[in-house]
């Protein structure tokens, strides 16, 4: 994992220790058994933030300070890469019930750490010809998302991590046989879960109650914005943009406009909405976080932006 990616993760955590732990874990860049190693990882980090001196960056009402996370990633030296030599995926072999090998899982117990009893991340091989999230998450149902990407080195594989292990079981369970992609090819993408306990934290613990997804409708918006705002709008002014799916307009039941925005992550969603509640052109509007379309969708979805709404952008990689 990349000192960018380390940023990254922090940013969209909200500096979230436990959440980036989880993460560094997940992609194999550290192995921590014991509280005495996490111990050190919290150290290493606590030395970092400590030494930060950069002004706040103040966008709005709402300040926040980055840390320098390099550091921190070069703090961790120990590391061990476990897809160290993997060169190529595996080919795809029929699925059986328990094949997968959990005995890397660690349980850990610790307080105010909530850890989910299940795995809810799964890789999708095969999606060479998937350019954009919009595509990639046309490919996924079964329950809301914490986040979803596209692998950008070339090895054509994507990334999806559910809110509940629930979810990720039953879309894996209902992509035994692959999922063809729509043409005349007849090309399949393959899905497999991702061993391992996938850890939670206070705000994937209210979204998952609340039912906070990574869609943001702004009802009773101003009609005269245009595409290229909008989208400047979604992305963020920060160096790290935000990642959009989608944009859409439309109006609802008791016709009142809205323009819907879905995020890549849940985070980024969070945070938009966040942004706009302090954003004179935007306080007329109610704002709300709506239906995931994975979680509505049976399966495929290629053409949900037609039966929700009118697209006015879709975001790009």
């Amino acid at each position: 994992m990349t000192a960018e990616r380390v940023q990254d993760v922090l940013r969209k955590s909200e500096g979230n220790v436990m959440y980036l732990t989880s993460q560094l874990v997940d992609s194999g860049a550290i192995s921590i058994d014991t509280l005495d190693e996490f111990a050190g990882l919290c150290r290493s980090l606590m030395i970092v933030l400590g030494k930060n001196d950069k002004p706040a960056v103040t966008t709005g009402s709402v300040s926040k300070t980055e840390p320098d996370v390099k550091v921190a990633a070069q703090a961790i030296s120990t590391s061990k890469d476990s897809m160290a030599g993997v060169t190529a995926w595996p080919a795809q072999e029929k699925r059986e019930k328990g094949t997968l090998d959990n005995s890397a899982c660690v349980d850990v117990c610790l307080t105010n750490l909530d850890l989910v009893a299940g795995m809810r991340t799964c890789i999708l091989k095969g999606v060479n010809s998937i350019k954009n999230i919009h595509d990639l998450q046309a490919l996924v149902w079964g329950g809301p998302l914490e986040y979803i990407e596209l692998d950008r080195d070339g090895s054509g594989c994507g990334v999806v991590r559910f809110l509940t292990p629930e979810a990720c079981e039953a879309y894996f369970d209902a992509t035994a046989n692959g999922i063809k992609l729509p043409g005349d090819s007849g090309s399949l993408v393959f899905v497999e879960q991702k061993p391992g306990v996938n850890s939670t934290n206070d705000t994937l613990n209210n979204a998952a109650t609340n039912n906070i997804t990574r869609c943001v409708r702004a009802l009773d918006a101003d009609k005269d914005w245009n595409a290229y705002a909008l989208m400047g709008l979604a992305r963020g002014p920060d160096k790290r943009k935000r990642e959009v799916d989608v944009i859409l307009s439309g109006v609802d039941s008791n016709k009142r406009f809205y323009f819907d925005f879905r995020f890549a992550n849940i985070y980024d969603a969070i945070n938009f909405r966040r942004s706009l509640t302090v954003d004179e052109d935007w306080e007329m509007c109610k704002l709300i976080h709506v239906s995931d379309p994975c979680a509505t969708a049976q399966g495929p979805h290629f053409n949900d932006v037609e039966s929700d709404g009118k697209l006015i952008a879709k975001g790009f990689t």
